[in-house]
């Protein structure tokens, strides 16, 4: 699993740290009003999560314990190590980003934006963990990492970037919203590519799962560089920045960040709804792909096939949702989505007690 956790604290910890100018900011001298295509650019960058994630997160494991000689506990690890890694690398990245204006690399590329660029070439990590090697655990274990590190890079600047570009709490949702619709958007087409890889080259062969992840890897690349194009952030002299003396002292304070962001009850509200829904996504994606083609003994191509019309009403569902919490905002939404899940759960339990 994927965890967004350390994202969100860089959000607070950034508001708390950095001086707001006015309400549209600006790129290195310039400055930059959002437009459609800003939007599109910017949720581009969802296609990382839903696209990247869906595949290797469901494929990785049944193609290293089927086509490389791993065992089912050793590809397991090094999928759940991500999850640790994860946990430790979000707030990492996020308090490095914070301060990497103090670089002149920074002060050229920009301090989230140039980790965005970064990620791109290591998305070549992705097609070489679908090779079969004789090189075994170290292999794999070493290119996952990569991918993961990659990942980072993306989703703890990403978010961040929102609260840079501007102020207005409407066009903030509008971000974000496209960001998770074109998240769904690459769920879909990746389930539509899986179906067409397994079925065009065939389930047993391991070409098919490098084909898939070679287009996968191609698309995120192109997308993240969407993002890099169509987004700006604070200026160095628009950001507060703290001299860190000594490389102690950095640490100490990395520290200090992190605990004192668990003070904040917003936060600690987004952490329970994060850690939930993180957790389900996560079995769900792990034992699912398992189950259907052992168990049920389903092919793989017709397995992604049945996604895809659970990803279409994501998509109308998340177009739909964007549109309302930008007019309503977040309380009156979340109230109705509880409201709906819990009529959906009773309609459930209704019809199994009726069989």
């Amino acid at each position: 699993m994927q965890t967004d956790i350390g994202m969100d604290s860089n959000v607070l910890l950034q508001d708390n740290r950095e001086k707001r100018g006015s309400s549209m900011t600006n790129k290195i001298g310039k400055k930059r009003k959002i437009t459609f295509w800003t939007r599109l650019g910017f949720g581009m960058g969802g296609m990382l999560n839903s696209g990247a994630l869906s595949f290797t997160h469901s494929y990785m494991v049944l193609f290293l314990s089927t086509e490389c000689g791993l065992s089912a506990g050793e590809a397991a690890l090094i999928s759940s190590f991500a999850i640790y890694l994860n946990a430790i690398l979000c707030p990492l990245m996020g308090f490095v980003a914070d301060n990497f204006y103090a670089t002149k690399i920074g002060r050229i590329f920009g301090r989230r934006r140039f980790w965005i660029l970064l990620a791109i070439p290591m998305m070549v990590a992705e097609p070489l963990i679908f090779v079969a090697t004789p090189f075994g655990f170290p292999y794999y274990f070493v290119l996952y990492l990569i991918y993961n590190v990659a990942y980072t890079f993306c989703t703890a600047n990403l978010s961040p970037l929102t609260i840079e570009m501007t102020d207005d709490f409407k066009e903030r949702t509008y971000l974000t919203g496209y960001k998770h619709l074109f998240g769904n958007a690459a769920g879909f087409l990746m389930a539509a590519l899986v179906g067409f890889g397994f079925g065009t080259f065939g389930e047993t062969n391991p070409f098919s799962y490098f084909i898939i992840a070679t287009i996968n890897a191609s698309v995120m690349a192109i997308s993240l560089l969407c993002v890099y194009l169509s987004t700006w952030e604070h200026t160095p002299e628009e950001v507060a920045q703290e001299k860190i003396e000594s490389v102690g002292e950095g640490i100490k304070k990395f520290f200090i960040d992190v605990i004192s962001t668990f003070r904040n009850k917003s936060f600690r509200k987004v952490l329970y709804a994060q850690v939930s829904t993180k957790l389900a996504a996560a079995c769900w994606s792990a034992c699912l792909s398992f189950f259907i083609v052992y168990c049920l003994q389903i092919p793989k191509s017709y397995e992604s096939v049945m996604e895809m019309p659970g990803k279409v009403v994501a998509i109308v569902c998340t177009a739909i949702w964007v549109a309302l919490m930008a007019k309503k905002g977040f309380h009156k939404s979340w109230y109705l989505a509880n409201v709906g899940c819990g009529v959906h759960h009773r309609l459930q339990l209704l019809r199994l007690w009726s069989d």
